[in-house]
């Protein structure tokens, strides 16, 4: 699956990349993003030891009567409060930093997929078939930007979901083997139902960025023509296209949206049972009601905590990348698009330098010709 994914993003340097997709050094750059995230969630693990920590330290000062022994409880939240603050601004900057440089890539792929389409739109020639220009503002606006969410949010989620929640599995597993099984039979639920849907998704994103095409050439076609169309009494018939096509993409929307809920249900009900049952077992452990899943001594107040604390974090790689495999589908449907013109727009080309080829090429036998004209003329 790993291989898979790394193929998906990775192109070889050696080779140039089509329209729409990325080189190997901004490859690079997308990968050093996700890395920056993988380093932030891993210090959450680091953030939620000392939450679990301070508070399993406050819980504990307050059955104690000595006052010496409770300045030191608070001086020890103190210093705890101090790391944990500090460690929540390391994480936010790792963050900030992630998201700018994958949104410095993300928006440099644009900017170079638009300038390779208007240079094919500029050396065309005039007589050759090209799309209209409300389905081509269509390729050069909207699938374009379609692009920028699927580099700057799927990639870096890549990296992230490989990482993170199996490291959130190890460190649970050093404190109980049944939470940390919990985790193994409910994460992988989430990307095997996202995979089942996405195939969905994908189409129905193609579907509606075909509408959308049409219906933006149809419109700028008729508001061109719309003396022509007043002179020949064909308002009302324009109107009622118009009101067709925008039917037509209203209702691809609905169903791209359809697919989106359906995919968050099955992520939320999943993600929830998840840590539902992380919290039962936790808890019925607390109150010594469960003494199985640990590798001997029962769970302590901190280790309860930290443990619960690690569970949401487990499933927020998969969350982010559930709702970047939309994205995904997105961008992937843009991309063919963009490459289904440009390989369009490459044959017709070369069909007419071909025939323009044909017709300067030198005829051989052309002064023969016009020698045996001339003596039979004579």
């Amino acid at each position: 699956m790993n291989k898979a994914l790394d193929g998906e993003a990775v192109i070889n340097s050696e080779i140039k990349p089509g329209i729409g997709q990325s080189t190997t050094q901004k490859n690079n750059l997308l990968r050093r993003a996700g890395l920056l995230l993988v380093l932030s969630d891993a210090l959450w693990i680091v953030q939620a030891g000392l939450i679990a920590s301070a508070l399993a330290s406050a819980l504990s000062s307050l059955s104690v009567a000595n006052g010496r022994e409770v300045q030191l409880a608070f001086s020890y939240l103190t210093l705890m409060a101090l790391l944990v603050g500090l460690v929540a601004i390391v994480r936010v900057l790792l963050q900030v930093t992630a998201q700018k440089r994958s949104r410095f890539v993300a928006r440099q792929i644009k900017s170079r997929t638009r300038n390779e389409l208007l240079n094919v739109a500029v050396s065309r020639s005039p007589a050759l078939p090209f799309p209209t220009s409300g389905a081509f503002a269509v390729h050069i606006g909207e699938q374009v930007d379609l692009l920028g969410p699927y580099y700057q949010n799927y990639v870096p989620q890549v990296m992230r979901l490989k990482f993170v929640p199996v490291a959130i599995v190890l460190v649970t597993l050093w404190f109980s083997w049944l939470a940390a099984l919990i985790l193994i039979v409910s994460g992988p639920m989430i990307p095997i139902f996202m995979a089942l849907i996405g195939s969905r998704a994908k189409a129905a994103s193609a579907d509606r960025q075909e509408e959308l095409t049409r219906m933006s050439g149809t419109l700028l076609d008729r508001i061109k023509g719309m003396e022509t169309l007043r002179l020949f009494g064909a308002v009302d018939r324009t109107r009622e296209d118009i009101r067709r096509a925008g039917d037509a993409f209203r209702l691809g929307t609905m169903r791209v949206l359809k697919i989106a809920f359906l995919s968050s249900t099955v992520l939320e009900l999943f993600s929830a049972l998840g840590i539902a049952f992380c919290a039962v077992y936790v808890g019925f452990s607390l109150l010594g009601e469960f003494q199985v899943g640990t590798w001997g001594a029962p769970l302590s107040y901190a280790q309860g905590l930290f443990v619960l604390l690690l569970a949401p974090e487990f499933f927020a790689p998969l969350r982010a990348f559930a709702v970047a495999y939309h994205d995904r589908a997105a961008g992937l449907a843009a991309q063919q698009k963009l490459a289904d013109l440009i390989d369009e727009t490459g044959e017709n080309v070369a069909c007419s330098s071909a025939r323009s080829l044909k017709k300067r090429r030198p005829d051989p036998f052309f002064f023969r010709r016009q020698l045996f004209a001339l003596l039979r003329f004579r």
